[in-house]
C-alpha cells in the first residue's frame, strides 16, 4: 500500500530527526 509506505517513511524521518536532536544535545 502506498499510504502505509508514506506513513512508515514519515515515522522513520521523525525518528531520525529526534535522534539527531539528541545527538547534538549530548555533544553540546
Amino acid at each position: 500500500m502506498v499510504i502505509l509506505n508514506l506513513i512508515t517513511n514519515l515515522v522513520l524521518q521523525a525518528f531520525q530527526y529526534t535522534a539527531t536532536l539528541q545527538d547534538s544535545k549530548f555533544t553540546a
